[in-house]
């Protein structure tokens, strides 16, 4: 196995994404290359608004090939809150998208950055970012595979509480409304800049990215190996800076605790959701 490797993701995967046969010449040294860390670079901001997708977008400003990742980008954050103290949840009729247009009003009065994708076969019922419309099957996935994303997550350095991991599942059981993808994305477009990523799904690994102020550079990536190699990248060493963004109290260790916990669930359940068993799973330290 590469360096840094936590081992495959196993039966509880239940998606297509894996390596195919046609990208086995390159794979050991491509997983390998990018478990070093050398295709990592320095990236403003430490709050996630852009998703884990390793496919690249066309436009030559595109934040989305080089920008802080988290599963959805800002909706992982409104989930992170969903799954722990519910903040941007006024009641209990508040739906994801209220929930999520709260949750970027805040963000944004508070100076940070917000964002979200499409992609080139989006239509009216897809939003085209795989995170935001498969979220109830994601959901659905955190409850089925409970252990496996805990083993996970405690194998890329996260303390995981048994009140912590039974607060975040019991809450995602009790989720069984959501609102359309379209109409989050449509928050997310109403609020500032969306891109649209372009080609199909490539990923052959699952990177975990401790190395704090650093992310994948996908076009360096993308230099070396094509359009034919990708990585889901998640910087989980931003995830304690975006709990506390959107913290009712960002002095409460507790609350961050379990929001940085809700947000490395959400991003394994999400890998799981749309992935093989195949797919391996390193960090970068």
């Amino acid at each position: 196995m590469p360096i840094n490797s936590l081992g495959t993701l196993g039966k509880c995967a239940q998606g297509a994404i894996e390596p195919r046969d046609n990208q086995q010449e390159h794979l050991s040294e491509m997983k390998e290359r990018v478990a070093s860390g050398e295709m990592y670079r320095s990236v403003s901001g430490d709050v996630a608004h852009v998703c884990i997708d390793g496919r690249r977008c066309g436009a030559s400003d595109s934040p989305n090939d080089f920008g802080v990742c988290s599963a959805g980008a800002t909706i992982s954050l409104m989930v992170a809150d969903d799954l722990t103290i519910k903040r941007f949840f006024f009641d209990k009729t508040t739906t994801t998208n209220q929930a999520l247009r709260a949750t970027i009003e805040h963000l944004q009065k508070n100076d940070k950055m917000t964002g979200g994708h499409t992609d080139s076969s989006a239509d009216a019922e897809k939003s085209g970012c795989g995170a935001n419309d498969n979220m109830a099957v994601i959901y659905g996935v955190m409850t089925k595979c409970a252990d496996k994303i805990r083993t996970i997550v405690e194998g890329s350095g996260l303390t995981v509480d048994d009140e912590t991991h039974n607060q975040i599942i019991a809450n995602a059981r009790q989720r069984v409304d959501f609102s359309p993808s379209t109409e989050l994305f449509a928050s997310l477009r109403e609020s500032g800049p969306v891109y649209t990523l372009l080609g199909d799904h490539n990923e052959v690994v699952m990177v975990i990215n401790k190395r704090a102020g650093t992310t994948l550079d996908r076009r360096a990536l993308a230099d070396e190996y094509g359009d034919q190699y990708g990585a889901f990248n998640v910087d989980v060493w931003a995830f304690e800076s975006s709990a506390r963004a959107i913290a009712e109290n960002p002095k409460d260790r507790q609350e961050i605790k379990a929001k940085v916990v809700a947000l490395a669930y959400y991003n394994i359940a999400a890998v799981l959701a749309l992935c093989g068993p195949s797919i391996e799973i390193v960090t970068v330290d």
